[in-house]
This record gives C-alpha cells, sequence and structure tokens, in this order.
C-alpha cells in the first residue's frame, strides 16, 4: 500500500513540475522585462531627479519668492510618472508608464490645438 501511496505522490510532483513549467511558458516575459526596465528608471527618476527638482525649486523659491510655472508643470508630470511605473511594476496596472508611453501633460491634440490659435493681440497702452 505504500509503494501506490509513493508512486502517487511522484506522479502529482511530476504533474506539477509539468503544471509550473507550462504555466511559465504562457507567462508575459516582454512585460516581465519591462517591469525590470521600468523598476531601475523608476530608481533613477527617485534618486536623482526629484532630489535635484527640489534643490532647484528650493533656490528659486528662495531666490524670487515662487517656484517656476514650468518648474512646477513638470514636477507634476513627473509624479504622474512615478505613478504610473509604480502601478505599472507592482502589477496594479496595464497601462504602460513614460519610456513606454508619451509623457503626461501635454498631448498631440493640445499641441496641435494651440498652433491654429491666432496668437494674441499686443493691448498694452502707451
Amino acid at each position: 500500500m505504500s509503494e501506490k501511496t509513493e508512486e502517487s505522490k511522484v506522479a502529482a510532483d511530476a504533474g506539477s513540475e509539468q503544471d509550473l513549467a507550462n504555466a511559465l511558458k504562457g507567462k508575459d516575459w516582454k512585460k516581465i522585462l519591462f517591469v525590470v526596465l521600468i523598476t531601475i528608471v523608476l530608481y533613477l527618476e527617485v534618486i536623482y531627479l526629484v532630489p535635484l527638482l527640489v534643490l532647484i525649486s528650493v533656490i528659486l523659491y528662495l531666490l524670487k519668492g515662487e517656484v517656476d510655472s514650468r518648474i512646477a508643470t513638470f514636477s507634476s508630470a513627473l509624479v504622474g510618472v512615478i505613478t504610473g511605473s509604480l502601478n505599472y511594476v507592482l502589477f496594479h496596472s496595464n497601462d504602460k508608464p513614460w519610456p513606454l508611453s508619451p509623457w503626461p501633460g501635454k498631448t498631440d491634440v493640445d499641441v496641435a490645438d494651440e498652433a491654429t490659435q491666432s496668437p494674441k493681440a499686443d493691448v498694452s497702452k502707451d
């Protein structure tokens, strides 16, 4: 009776190994590669770019009393990139973040709309 039990355990182990092999073959290896690469990009963004933006913002605030709107816009977009990257690498979302999709902010439609608008007339009084 113990021989049948051992044989069934061996068969079950072999079956589970085959199931694991089949499961690994079916996985999206491209996404796993992207997750690894985006994790590296995310690390570089957080370690180098965020402290640099903080330093620039502090200096501008001390000199001008306010942060430049371009820096604030870029910072907001960077927060969106970091959030999107975290959601992707933690498998919370399948939406690809910045290196694999456009930078958040102005879309092509927004740029085209600005190009079609007429320039504002200068109405300064002399």
